[in-house]
């Protein structure tokens, strides 16, 4: 996480749970219920409008049609607005979304909860996959998406402290292999 967020999180201080005081709302929690769709090797959402479209044309044709590989397919196909399900308040602020520090930190509580549900999906898939979940919290919004771990390819910087405009966090989920499965 970018030292903004860890700051935010009061992480240097050690005060509290990281994840606390947030829910999800329904529409998360239905989502995280419908799990988790593998489709032409991209790893989606069940419940939402890109895993419909997946069960109409395949992912695989989405992909071709729009000229994205299969990290940049994940992370659209999985991307949403936090401030859409949080408990916050966005004001309108010169004709401009505005959204204050405490509901910032809000979103990446909910943002974290989210992660561990997802965490707790891919461990559950069949061939569990291992995923970065990527949050973000700025003065304008709020958003979450992931995508499968692959070599060198990802969605945010290494560095995320050269995102100054935003608060960012990256969740690394590799499920462990089991030991009946390696031998």
């Amino acid at each position: 996480m970018n030292d903004e967020a860890a700051r935010a999180l009061d992480l240097f201080t050690g005060s509290g749970p990281v994840g606390s005081g947030v829910e999800l709302d329904d529409q998360l929690r239905e989502m995280v219920v419908r799990g988790l769709i593998h489709d032409d090797g991209a790893l989606v959402f069940a419940g939402t409008d890109f895993g419909v479209a997946r069960r109409r044309s395949g992912a695989g044709a989405a992909m071709a049609r729009m000229g994205w590989d299969l990290t940049q397919y994940e992370c659209q196909a999985t991307s949403f607005h936090l401030d859409d399900h949080a408990p916050v308040t966005v004001t309108d602020v010169d004709g401009g979304p505005w959204i204050d520090h405490d509901d910032r930190v809000i979103m990446l509580r909910l943002g974290l909860q989210l992660a561990g549900e997802v965490g707790r999906l891919v461990r559950g898939l069949p061939e569990p996959a291992s995923v970065r979940c990527i949050i973000s919290a700025g003065s304008t919004n709020g958003t979450f998406r992931f995508h499968q771990l692959r070599g060198d390819r990802s969605w945010v910087a290494d560095n995320l402290d050269d995102y100054r405009e935003e608060m960012m966090i990256t969740v690394d989920i590799v499920p462990a292999v089991s030991r009946s499965a390696s031998g």
